[in-house]
Parts: structure tokens; C-alpha cells; sequence
């Protein structure tokens, strides 16, 4: 298992990771219609569409937003993603209008990023749901939102095209839907968590 990140190596490394979101979104999505993006893998999973949509709100909803209450010291409220998925609905939002406002929102996180110092990453705040965290905390869950989602999407675009693989889909079993893999509303109870 390798070393876990904090201090300065966080304060590096996580912005670069974020950097790289924003191109491999393009490319999962180059050439994909709207139809497909709309698409869910099954019915209790978020479509290319909601995945989209979510990481485009989130970006200032809930991280932007928690970057300033946790520097100010003030308590994190819980974010339910599954009611605001409903609530905005993910399900109507275009897909391509979604990924430019992330992107041009990241940019702007970013920006904030490279302005954090290591002392920076020691502040704390209470969580309304999980308890005490600091801003290395969620520096490390907004890296790993990401690779989630990053995730998320690659299972979805692969889901018309494995059975079609034949004989060769026993070695896709990293692609197939899990009832263990948290895809969207409805999670599994082992998966379910409030950002």
C-alpha cells in the first residue's frame, strides 16, 4: 500500500490530479449523443447525463463552498447528492452545457487551490454528518470524487458493448454493474455516504 498524501505532497498532487479531470471528461464523452449520454446502465444508476450534471454542481455547491467554511471554521452542512439529483433535476440538464460549466468551474478552483498554503490544510470544521474534518480532507475526497465518477462514467459507456464481447466478457468483470458499486440514486447500503 503506498504512502498517503498530505502537507505539501497534497497541496501538489491534488491539484494536478483535478487538473487532468476536466480532458479526460471531454474524451469520455467525444462523439457521444445525447441518447447515449441519457441512457442508464440500469435503473437505479445515474445516467452519463446526471454524472455530469452532478460533478458540474458540485464543483461549486459543494466543494468551492467547503474550501471557504472549513478556512473560516465554520460547520459543514451534509449534502444529499441523490435528493439534489431530484431536486435540480440532474436528468434534464444538457450534458455538453454541464461539462463546460465544470470545466470553466474547475478552473476557478484550481485558481483558489495554488493559493492554500500547507498550514492551510490544518483547518478543521465539523461535518453536520461525518464529524471533524480539515481541508486536506476534503482536498483528498475532491481528488477522489473525481476518480469515482471517472469511474463511474467508463462503467456506463461500457455497458451496450459487453455482451457483445463473448467469450472475452469474464475478463470485463472491472466493467460490469456491481450491486456494491455506488452508480447514483438508490446506493447500496454499504456504499451510501453524504458528501
Amino acid at each position: 500500500m503506498g504512502a498517503t498524501l498530505d502537507g505539501p505532497a497534497l497541496l501538489q498532487t491534488a491539484p494536478e490530479c483535478l487538473a487532468r479531470t476536466p480532458g479526460v471528461l471531454r474524451a469520455l464523452m467525444m462523439g457521444q449523443s445525447r441518447e447515449v449520454l441519457d441512457r442508464k446502465p440500469r435503473a437505479d444508476a445515474w445516467s452519463q447525463t446526471e454524472v455530469l450534471a452532478h460533478l458540474a454542481d458540485f464543483e461549486v455547491s459543494c466543494f468551492q463552498a467547503r474550501v471557504e467554511t472549513i478556512l473560516r471554521g465554520d460547520p459543514v452542512l451534509a449534502i444529499n447528492p441523490d435528493k439534489r439529483a431530484t431536486d435540480i433535476p440532474y436528468e434534464a440538464m444538457d450534458p455538453f452545457i454541464s461539462l463546460d460549466r465544470f470545466c470553466r468551474d474547475r478552473e476557478r478552483s484550481l485558481a483558489r487551490i495554488r493559493q492554500l498554503s500547507a498550514g492551510d490544510l490544518t483547518r478543521l470544521a465539523v461535518h453536520s454528518e461525518i464529524g471533524e474534518i480539515s481541508l486536506a480532507n476534503l482536498l483528498a475526497e475532491w481528488v477522489s470524487h473525481d476518480l469515482g465518477h471517472i469511474r463511474q462514467l467508463v462503467v456506463a459507456a461500457a455497458q451496450p458493448f459487453l455482451p457483445a464481447t463473448g467469450p472475452w466478457r469474464p475478463g470485463y468483470k472491472h466493467l460490469e454493474l456491481s450491486p456494491n458499486i455506488a452508480v447514483g440514486p438508490q446506493r447500496t447500503q454499504s456504499t451510501q455516504r453524504t458528501p
